[in-house]
């Protein structure tokens, strides 16, 4: 199996193709896992870079000054999600694990 991203500043929502001769049980076994879990990996930016930043890395989320933040043990990025929609993307459960919220500035 090949797997290809391309990053994109435009983009504003990620979009995945399958390329496949057939719909064998492991494509269905990755389309239902890309449908039905909420995505695992958030795009941070720091800079210029453009960083994965997996969620069990998140330590806080939060909003000031009209940005979102994600912070990890090491650094500090910008997303490009707003606060409501890390809400409806990352499982309840993990909520738990690092309070979103919005700060006032």
């Amino acid at each position: 199996m090949q797997v290809e991203i391309k990053l994109d500043d435009s983009c504003t929502e990620p979009k995945i193709v399958i390329y496949t001769a057939s719909m064998s049980e492991d494509v269905q076994t990755i389309v239902h896992t890309l449908t039905d879990s909420p995505l695992q990996i958030l795009f941070g930016k720091q800079g210029e870079k453009i960083q994965p930043l997996i969620q069990e890395d998140l330590i806080r989320v939060y909003a000031a000054g009209g940005k979102v933040f994600a912070v990890t043990d090491s650094r500090e990025y910008t997303l490009r999600q707003r606060l409501y929609e890390l809400e409806s993307r990352l499982p309840p459960a993990s909520l738990s694990g690092y309070p979103i919220r919005k700060l006032s500035t």
